[in-house]
């Protein structure tokens, strides 16, 4: 059975950036807590996937206090929260944002009394309805565990279990016909499933296993309506959109940005919609670990940010997220390794990246300092030696000044046949190389891997990755030279 799940509230005592509240109107909800004196509540609201403050009332000896703004609030799920932030109480607020709430610290949900608010009426009768059925239901369910060997107690508890689910099916579909636009109906909706018909046949008579999972992407989104950002403030919105994007679609960079073009323009035609669609696709591909997904990051800074269509963010924050992304857009996989010059190797030679002549390259930037490089300079050198006579090369780039540090390291890890490059001063003592801009490297080890026309295929690898990537690939070059010749 379909509920409304009660979340722990994650405090958050600072109001969300993005999120903006309604004009006009002003709200004042009524709190009496018996228990409470002397102390102070919160109102806060779902916004994606956390909760956020909105405003704070002192609780006076009697236990009463009062919410209250000039400015109405935009429809949701707010939470009343306890001085403990322990305990708390969901409440509707909508087109009704004058209204009571009373109850006691004991049990606040049990004794709980609203007056003045129909929306919440509905809310709680709809809750008390669902606890009710749940009482009836689930010594049926623990029963048919036990009596699965008896076929006809197991039929009679089947449609007992059937008859209340199809009772809450109708309490919500009745309630759904006549309250269309309430909130509660759009929250019913929201915890609906697609209901996917039976698999269709091919034409070789054969069942089509794929049916089943297109049907269900592609009426994924039925009963969310991004029009309605009310949505946004409640538990549900949030889920249903990070579950599409980590269940529903291919893993690849490019499959992702087509869905999240796509997912935009659902929601573009709601400003509150759109504002957190974009931010929350663009902050979640901008913090993630998996290779590649910088490049969906950067599609989504250069769509929807270089071209003023996210209108929240001040022109200091444009020119923060427009420049980080530009960082990163020169090595994308796919995107050719930027020339690496002005360096001098250990045997004081200039050997620029693209003089180099192999199959394939493994760019290194580490430290002496680095405690991971003690670790992994070691580890990665013996990937290196397995692959050094099948046309691989080293090119490790030292990012400290002090050559004595530098050497001494080589030395110790036995990396002489590296091409071991070092950042000393060219010129007037003042001019370095630009490989720290240009290849982002803020920590190390970083580690690239170039094909042979220096095209970056991987990066940020572990000596296992490497290892698995350089197999793999001259695995692959060895099947198409051995691949017959077409006459």
């Amino acid at each position: 059975m379909n509920n409304i799940k009660r979340y722990t509230l994650s405090f958050f005592l600072l109001i969300f950036a993005l999120t903006s509240f309604a004009k006009g109107g002003g709200y004042s909800i009524k709190l009496k807590v018996n228990g409470l004196k002397d102390t102070v509540c919160y109102l806060a609201y779902y916004y994606g996937d956390k909760q956020y403050l909105k405003d704070t009332a002192k609780v006076d000896s009697k236990g009463e206090c009062t919410f209250k703004g000039a400015e109405a609030l935009p429809g949701g799920i707010y939470l009343i929260v306890f001085p403990d932030k322990k305990k708390l109480i969901e409440v509707i607020v909508d087109k009704n944002q004058t209204f009571s709430v009373q109850t006691d610290t004991i049990d606040p949900v049990k004794h709980l009394v609203i007056k003045g608010s129909d929306e919440n009426k509905q809310f709680y009768d709809y809750q008390n309805f669902i606890q009710k059925k749940r009482e009836e239901i689930d010594p049926l369910i623990s029963l048919q565990a036990k009596v699965k060997n008896n076929k006809d107690s197991s039929e009679l508890l089947k449609k007992q279990i059937s008859k209340i689910n199809e009772e809450v099916k109708n309490y919500k579909s009745d309630f759904q016909t006549k309250n269309p636009d309430a909130l509660l109906t759009k929250i019913f909706k929201m915890t609906e499933e697609v209901d996917v018909p039976t698999s269709p046949k091919l034409p070789d008579g054969k069942i089509d296993s794929t049916f089943a999972y297109r049907y269900y992407k592609a009426h994924y989104f039925d009963n969310i309506d991004f029009t309605d950002d009310r949505e946004l403030r409640t538990p549900l919105f949030h889920p249903k959109l990070s579950s599409y994007l980590k269940n529903m679609i291919h893993p690849s960079p490019d499959s992702i940005i087509k869905e999240c073009d796509m997912l935009v323009e659902k929601a573009r035609p709601n400003k509150e919609t759109f504002k957190y669609v974009v931010w929350y696709l663009t902050s979640e591909y901008s913090q993630s670990k998996i290779m590649g997904y910088d490049a969906i990051y950067v599609h989504m800074v250069e769509k929807y940010y270089m071209t003023n269509q996210a209108y929240w963010v001040t022109p200091s924050q444009l020119e923060a997220i427009t420049k980080e992304a530009m960082k990163q857009k020169p090595i994308l996989i796919g995107q050719k390794a930027p020339e690496i010059n002005y360096l001098t190797s250990v045997n004081d030679k200039s050997i620029p990246l693209s003089s180099l002549k192999a199959k394939y390259v493994i760019l290194i930037f580490w430290s002496p300092d680095c405690g991971h490089c003690k670790t992994e300079i070691p580890l990665l050198y013996k990937v290196y030696e397995k692959y050094k006579d099948k046309g691989v090369l080293a090119y490790s780039v030292s990012t400290v000044r002090d050559t004595a540090k530098t050497l001494n390291f080589i030395r110790e890890n036995k990396t002489f046949d590296w091409i071991n490059m070092l950042d000393l001063p060219l010129n007037d003592g003042n001019f370095y190389s630009n490989f720290r801009s240009d290849y982002s490297v803020d920590a190390t080890p970083a580690v690239f891997l170039l094909d042979e026309n220096k095209k970056i295929i991987a990066k940020k690898l572990s000596p296992d990755q490497i290892d698995s990537f350089l197999e793999r690939f001259l695995v692959d070059d060895k099947d198409k030279k051995d691949e017959p010749k077409k006459d």
